[in-house]
């Protein structure tokens, strides 16, 4: 009798190691923030600076370790291009401008417009271009809509 209880058992276990795998817990969250409206743009952290857009046609500027917002921009358009920041500055494009804002306190520095006329609207509907900028040695780069491939002094 005991031969039939050992077996059974080696059998259950050998079941119960084959067919029963774990389910790992989800990982906890740091926190959570909610914009006015859909997240295209992807993030940038900068220092303990995230910066993104959203198409609630703002630009956001959150602490990575609580997640609070510390700015917004708003802007005309939606935003969906990704940031760049160098040297105290975080730039992103919107609908026919590109602006450059100071990283710590989101006060304007100045705006570019490659071509004063209305952007048009993509057939996905969400925004107008997805340029986003990105800098070298003192000069940012982006292309607009127009097939321009814009350089500009990153301080002025």
């Amino acid at each position: 009798m005991k031969k039939k209880i050992v077996i059974a058992s080696l059998i259950l276990g050998s079941l119960s190691a084959c067919c029963f795998t774990a389910v790992a817990a989800d990982p906890p969250t740091a926190w959570t923030f909610k914009a006015g409206s859909a997240i295209h743009s992807y993030p940038v952290v900068a220092d303990t600076i995230l910066y993104f857009g959203s198409l609630d046609k703002s630009f956001y500027a959150l602490g990575t370790l609580t997640g609070n917002k510390l700015w917004s921009f708003a802007t005309p358009y939606p935003v969906n291009s990704m940031a760049m920041v160098q040297d105290g500055i975080v730039c992103f494009e919107s609908g026919n401008r590109l602006y450059a804002l100071d990283a710590i306190t989101g006060d304007s520095l100045w705006s570019f417009v490659a071509r004063d006329q209305e952007p048009v609207l993509s057939l996905d509907m969400t925004d107008y271009h997805h340029s986003s900028p990105v800098a070298c040695n003192g000069t940012v780069y982006y292309g607009d809509e127009w097939g321009n491939m814009n350089g500009l002094d990153l301080q002025t």
